[in-house]
């Protein structure tokens, strides 16, 4: 999806999904991210409608290392019909049908930056949930 297609997206606040794994770089979509955000005129516009959340350790399509099932589209159902944004999922690891680890996945709060300077334009100030 081309980036000026998503003014019109926007401006009917539908949510859109855009995943990260090892067949579709992460850098690609943290690429797109952030030439969305600088057309959508910043961080708070672009969040009225999209979210990134990475899975790290998750292979194309599940499997990996880490935790690789979540249940996306309720939290995408709650954001269209009751506006509760989604921050956080949980990501499950299962075996044999029982959930054997959990961990929550949260939205990335940072930008792409830039290669003419060491640090990125907004770097994350923790790893911990803020509010």
């Amino acid at each position: 999806m081309r980036v000026r297609s998503m003014a019109a997206i926007a401006e009917q606040a539908r949510p859109v999904a855009r995943w990260a794994d090892r067949a579709i770089s992460p850098y690609g979509t943290l690429a797109y991210r952030h030439a969305l955000t600088e057309r959508m005129g910043g961080q708070a516009a672009t969040e009225r409608f999209a979210r990134l959340l990475v899975l790290p350790g998750v292979n194309h399509c599940g499997g990996g290392q880490a935790p690789d099932t979540i249940d996306a589209l309720t939290s995408i159902v709650d954001w269209v019909e009751r506006g509760t944004t989604p921050d956080r999922l949980v990501a499950m690891k299962t075996e044999s049908g029982k959930t054997v680890r959990s961990r929550p996945v949260f939205r990335t709060r940072w930008s792409l930056g830039t290669t003419a300077r060491a640090a990125p334009t907004t770097p994350p100030t923790s790893f911990r949930r803020t509010r």
